[in-house]
């Protein structure tokens, strides 16, 4: 991505010197497209920790012990999701207006489809459907509310707590095959950027977390494990065993 957005910046740049607008323009959005990218994959692989994230709230009525998502991930990936939405639509206009074959006009029905996508992320935040998410922890239950969408499962239904890779490190939480399993999605199908599991499972993706991914799996296998130490989820105690990495 480095290679790439060097050259991207250089034509940005000639753009400006001979003043050729379609020169900025394109090497301005591509470069910023580029960039976000390139920011938004450091994060995602480097192992973050902040205290903070795992907190105490009520939920649903109960006390619950709450790791939230990372604020710094979902930023990014929405300006990743507009920059790259401005360059479909930018490009689309001018094949538009432009003219051309009908291979043209085909080319700007994509692009438009393209940048459209991207941009729903804008209006689904506004009306609530994709957001930042959270893991609830509560003594009788795990209730998910990833990006768009939320999945429960009792503690009693799951089974294990396994690590695995599934394009960044993930936390599974693998529930019984007759498991009472709710789940939805928010948004409609084909806007996702969360898939639901064909099977009870909850994934948690440690990058969308601003935890530290083997404390994350430590605490979720402790208390898969051990449940004599649920009824502690919810309190200051969870937290202080959580700060101090006492699994």
């Amino acid at each position: 991505m480095t290679l790439l957005v060097l050259p991207a910046i250089l034509i940005a740049a000639g753009g400006v010197i001979e003043g050729n607008p379609d020169m900025t323009k394109y090497g301005t959005l591509i470069s910023c497209a580029l960039l976000t990218l390139i920011v938004s994959g450091v994060i995602a692989h480097t192992s973050r920790h902040r205290p903070s994230a795992i907190r105490t709230r009520v939920w649903n009525g109960a006390p619950a012990t709450v790791i939230e998502h990372s604020t710094v991930v979902f930023c990014l990936v929405g300006l990743l999701m507009a920059t790259g939405s401005a360059l479909f639509l930018t490009a689309a206009g001018d094949v538009f207006l432009r003219g051309g074959g009908g291979a043209t006009v085909v080319v700007g029905v994509v692009f438009t489809g393209i940048g459209l996508l991207g941009a729903s992320f804008i209006p689904f935040i506004a009306i609530g459907r994709l957001q930042r998410g959270r893991l609830v922890l509560t003594s009788e239950l795990v209730h998910q509310r990833g990006w768009s969408l939320e999945s429960t499962l009792d503690w009693d239904s799951i089974v294990a707590a396994r690590p695995a890779v599934l394009t960044n490190w993930v936390v599974m939480l693998l529930g019984h095959p007759a498991a009472r399993w709710e789940r939805t999605t928010t948004v409609p199908r084909g806007f996702g950027w969360d898939a639901l599991p064909a099977t009870p499972v909850i994934e948690v993706y440690c990058h969308k977390h601003a935890v530290d991914p083997v404390l994350l799996y430590r605490l979720l296998q402790f208390y898969v494990e051990h449940p004599e130490y649920r009824g502690e989820l919810g309190t200051d105690v969870a937290l202080e065993r959580a700060r101090s990495n006492r699994y």
